[in-house]
């Protein structure tokens, strides 16, 4: 039973740990969420778990069909390719426009965040480098200093990370990898080689898009 919470708290937590459920895989798309259930989790009525789900609504997590009830949404091939393509854009943008606004506190940040990536891939750790790797582009984005391009972020690395959990089993050989290719975004940071960063940035980006259709969604068709 959760304490005495004002209306927006409750709606707040259970917004929280409905997405979060979600983005892990632990809610599986297409999966029924049934608000009276969450209701009796929490120990509240099914106003807050309402306001919670139209929230999610709004982020695309959930589907509401009348008469029929709230769905997870679905993540498709699709969806994917979508996702990777407007992420190429906004990222490539956010880059150059961040490119010359690093300072040496920023850069030995980022070093820092890769340093715990590796950590996190020695010990397999699948949410650990995840919420790393939001830190490594949110600095990039928050350097870039647009609003509007960080709410584009925001609402896209939400749905980036129900990939990275829901297809963990095919795309990482080795979470290591994955700390490696930031080092080289870095480096060219840090001599201030645009070119080299966005091509490192584009590689990422490519290798991530390749590994999701080809052993995961060509996968599912077997």
């Amino acid at each position: 039973m959760i304490g005495r919470l004002d209306k927006s708290s409750l709606v707040e937590q259970v917004y929280d740990m409905l997405k979060n459920l979600i983005i892990k895989g632990e809610l599986f798309p297409g999966e029924r969420i049934i608000e009276v259930d969450i209701a009796k989790r929490f120990g509240i009525s099914q106003g807050p778990v309402r306001e919670a789900l139209s929230q999610l609504q709004n982020e695309g997590l959930v589907i509401r069909h009348r008469h029929k009830g709230t769905f997870v949404s679905d993540l498709s091939k699709k969806d994917t390719l979508e996702i990777y393509e407007l992420r190429v854009i906004i990222e490539e943008f956010a880059l150059k426009k961040a490119m010359t606004k690093f300072t040496e506190a920023d850069l030995q940040r980022l070093e820092h965040i890769i340093e715990e990536m590796k950590i996190a891939g020695k010990e397999n750790d699948i949410e650990k480098i995840s919420n790393e790797d939001k830190k490594f582009h949110d600095m990039i984005f928050l350097r870039a200093d647009n609003n509007l391009l960080m709410e584009l972020w925001e609402d896209l690395s939400i749905k980036s990370d129900r990939i990275w959990y829901l297809t963990k089993q095919v795309y990482f050989s080795d979470l290591i990898d994955v700390a490696e290719i930031h080092v080289t975004i870095v480096e060219a940071i840090r001599i201030r080689d645009t070119g080299r960063a966005i091509k490192a940035f584009l590689d990422h980006l490519s290798v991530g898009k390749h590994e999701m259709i080809s052993k995961f969604f060509d996968s599912l068709k077997k």
